[in-house]
């Protein structure tokens, strides 16, 4: 069974496990924060601009934890509320605690579907969602689950690979030549699985795939290429890497909301 999530730190970077760290960012231009995370009991108030960093440290290499990450869609109405209640629902989904890593992942992102989608219905909100960007460790292994556009990436001294889907119209936009329009999401968590199923993306992998996993919403995306996430992500710790990243994407101006979870398996080759 999944246990309910206890954060931990420690000092001695010689141990196994993982070390994490999250932050969330308003931005430079954006005049609320749409984005929201779940990094084990946290999740940020509805109305809220920037967090604190947040890091935490699991000595034991066989721990499970799971976290995620929401981006409200920004050009519809209640963005903030649609990632506030997803977090939300996935901090309850943790609390009760599932078997099969697949499965579990699964039924999150249908809880968090279910969620917004009926408030927005009782509400006469209209169409309300969120992306979603979820990690979790396993019996040694890392799955990633992604609904909508936020990516997730594996991260290795000779590379870095997107391990998410993006849920969007930009090979189609490509296939017509239209490289001037913005690609429109193909699923979302708020969406109605009368006309469109939910189909979360997941993959499984060994945790000698990937030294570290980079969460993000597009804010840092937009801002920066893979290869310059790569070269932030190849130094410092995990909290030196995610503030490199914030900071690099608010020098570039910062357009939209920017949320960065960053996981490292410690006691891995080093990468310094």
């Amino acid at each position: 069974m999944f246990q309910i999530f206890r954060e931990r730190t420690s000092s001695d970077d010689s141990e196994q496990g993982f070390r994490l760290s999250a932050i969330s960012h308003i931005g430079k231009v954006r005049e609320n924060n749409e984005d929201n995370l779940c990094f084990f009991s946290t999740v940020l108030d509805e109305e809220h601009t920037n967090s604190k960093l947040m890091v935490s440290t699991f000595k034991d290499q066989d721990q499970s934890f799971c976290v995620g990450l929401f981006d409200g869609l920004g050009g519809e109405a209640y963005g903030e509320k649609a990632s506030y209640l997803a977090a939300c629902t996935m901090r309850e989904c943790i609390k009760k605690g599932m078997n099969e890593p697949v499965s579990f992942l699964k039924d999150i992102c249908l809880s968090m579907n279910d969620s917004v989608f009926l408030t927005a219905q009782e509400n006469d909100y209209g169409i309300m969602g969120t992306t979603a960007a979820l990690l979790l460790h396993h019996q040694g292994k890392m799955y990633c689950c992604n609904v909508g556009d936020s990516r997730i990436f594996g991260w290795r001294p000779d590379g870095l690979e997107q391990v998410s889907i993006d849920h969007t119209t930009a090979s189609i936009l490509r296939e017509l030549n239209l490289l001037d329009r913005k690609p429109q999401l193909t699923q979302y968590i708020g969406i109605n699985e009368e006309y469109t199923w939910l189909t979360p993306a997941i993959s499984a992998y060994s945790l000698n795939t990937f030294l570290r996993y980079l969460l993000c919403s597009d804010g840092l995306t937009d801002m920066l290429n893979e290869e310059e996430i790569h070269a932030f992500m190849a130094k410092g710790s995990v909290e030196e890497s995610t503030r490199n990243l914030l900071e690099k994407a608010l020098e570039r101006g910062g357009k939209d909301n920017i949320t960065i979870i960053l996981c490292e398996r410690m006691g891995g080759p080093d990468h310094e």
